[in-house]
């Protein structure tokens, strides 16, 4: 969020709507009890609070991807090649699923095949 700059560009490397990180923020700085961030129409900087909770969030944050990662270098991997038979009218509304399933499964090729019905 402070590298980002504003909760609007925060927003937009999160892939959400900058009001839910708002509300997140909020909702945070609400159970913590204190204020992390300052805000003005410019920027947003940490309070001291804020620069004492970031490195501590952040180091649990590169231990989670850490043990991710580990884990996923030992799960099998699905692999090969996989023929897919459809027709043109299930094709378009499959293809965004092919492509989000084949992002999740790199070791997997597609061999899609339209029929003409």
């Amino acid at each position: 969020m402070v590298d980002a700059g504003s909760f609007a560009a925060a927003a937009r490397e999160l892939d959400v709507s900058p009001p839910a990180v708002t509300q997140l923020i909020a909702a945070l700085e609400r159970d913590l009890g204190v204020s992390l961030l300052r805000r003005n129409s410019r920027r947003i900087s940490l309070t001291p609070d804020g620069e004492m909770f970031l490195p501590v969030c952040a180091n649990a944050i590169a231990d989670l991807d850490a043990a991710v990662a580990r884990l996923s270098a030992t799960r099998p991997r699905a692999s090969g090649k996989v023929l897919v038979g459809m027709a043109r009218i299930v094709g378009q509304y499959v293809a965004p699923f092919l492509a989000d399933f084949l992002s999740r499964n790199p070791g997997i090729t597609l061999d899609v095949r339209v029929a003409q019905i």
